[in-house]
């Protein structure tokens, strides 16, 4: 019976170290692994990050990029 219990707690000290690095390697690679999501999925997820629609976040992305020629095409559609 003391065998099992600390088998258990072993399992759930393994299961939660797994979780945790699972967690971390997630949140470190998933802005990496957008760049390769099919049909557009990765502008809509910029969108969601930046809390606007795809034209905004597009707009800002491209201002964050190249500060220059955002304005030169800017002053060119005015």
């Amino acid at each position: 019976m003391i065998g099992t219990v600390r088998t258990q707690r072993k399992q759930l000290e393994w299961l939660a170290i797994t979780a945790t690095a699972a967690l971390i390697a997630g949140l470190l690679l998933s802005p990496f692994a957008a760049r390769w999501l099919p049909f557009g999925w990765d502008a809509g997820i910029a969108a969601t990050i930046l809390h606007a629609d795809r034209w905004s976040a597009g707009q800002t992305l491209m201002k964050s990029t190249n500060p220059t020629g955002w304005a030169t095409l800017a002053a060119e559609i005015n």
